[in-house]
């Protein structure tokens, strides 16, 4: 019958440190380059070293035109849901005016009610997005929000003056998402004006 050994007695021999041997950097001698050598070796050095920076500046610049692109494509898609969102706003609103018009009855009302909650929500993403309606009526025509879709000649009215909103136009962080459809007074011409 063999004996255990008691854990306690078990000894771990110690690890005694080995001196670590510093492994000397190669070194070039200089007596066995001549001068030349040593020119293009500190050539091929400084090239090898311009080319890492000009790759290191690449690198930088695609990171940049990535981040940058990346957001534009964010953008563009933002902008076409919004786009997408228009038409229906216009055709709720154009409900809402209709119902107005007319003598509803109260299960009407209650549709009428429910419309005016839906854009009311729409518009408030709109808000959320920083999306701007287009200045309407009374405002003077600009080429680079509205759309003339009828010009009318009047002296009641200024010329230029937008006189009728057919279609709402908007606007989100200074670019136009739609332009507004408008009827635009102009001058009366005279006979003569007429003829040229």
């Amino acid at each position: 019958m063999s004996e255990e050994p008691d854990p306690n007695d078990l000894k771990v021999p110690e690890i005694e440190e080995l001196d670590s041997e510093i492994v000397p950097e190669p070194t070039v001698d200089d007596s066995s380059l001549n001068g030349e050598s040593l020119d293009s070796l500190r050539e091929e050095r400084e090239e090898l070293r311009d080319r890492w920076l000009r790759k290191e500046a690449d690198i930088q610049n695609l990171r940049k035109r990535v981040s940058r692109e990346k957001a534009e494509l964010a953008e563009a898609a933002r902008r076409s849901v919004l786009q997408a969102i228009l038409p229906v706003i216009d055709s709720s609103e154009k409900g809402i005016d209709l119902l107005e018009s007319q003598a509803i009855s109260e299960d009407l009302k209650v549709y009428h009610e429910g419309i005016k909650l839906l854009v009311n929500e729409l518009k408030n993403v709109l808000e959320k997005f920083e999306v701007l309606e287009v200045p309407g009526i009374g405002h003077p025509f600009d080429p680079g929000i509205h759309e003339a879709i009828l010009v009318e000649q009047t002296d009641d009215h200024t010329e230029g003056e937008v006189l009728e909103l057919y279609r709402k136009g908007y606007i989100q962080n200074g670019r136009l998402l739609r332009p507004a459809q408008v009827k635009v007074a102009s001058a009366i011409l005279t006979d003569s004006e007429q003829e040229d």
